[in-house]
């Protein structure tokens, strides 16, 4: 009975400390996605229309994201060393335009980290172009959804 207690606290501590697990997110058929290179974004996450989802990275490094409706993305890094343990969840928001491909990587920045996403372009001597519809996060994949009105 003891052991069995001492294994439900853990579980019972991350329901009660506020973790989150996101579904994963899966287009419907038919639903216009747009291709992010993902290798660079750690634990990625976005969220649509006021809902949290996990990116589920695929085999190829690449993450499917809905198209033609805005989304903020998000990266969770985690460093560590010796002494010190240094978190950041940068966050930006995009509208994705359906079948183009982007490379999403993690920056950092002073006082912290920042997304940088780029699309994939024949028209640039680089093969990237800037994303212009890049703005500030407007959602929280982890935020509790609001309750339907009665």
């Amino acid at each position: 009975m003891a052991r069995k207690l001492l294994l439900a606290l853990p579980a019972a501590a991350a329901l009660l400390g506020g973790c989150v697990i996101l579904p994963t997110y899966a287009p419907a058929a038919g639903e216009p996605v747009a291709i992010i290179q993902a290798d660079r974004l750690p634990s990625p996450s976005f969220c649509a229309d006021g809902v949290g989802y996990d990116a589920k990275v695929a085999k190829d490094g690449t993450i499917q994201v809905p198209a033609n409706k805005r989304i903020s993305l998000y990266s969770y890094v985690v460093r560590a060393d010796y002494n010190v343990t240094y978190t950041c969840v940068p966050g930006a928001s995009y509208t994705f335009e359906p079948g183009r491909r982007y490379v999403g990587a993690v920056q950092d920045v002073t006082g912290g980290c920042a997304i940088d996403l780029v699309q994939l372009s024949d028209t640039t001597d680089t093969g990237l172009a800037p994303e212009p519809s890049q703005s500030g996060p407007h959602c929280n994949p982890w935020a509790k959804p609001p309750k339907p009105k009665k």
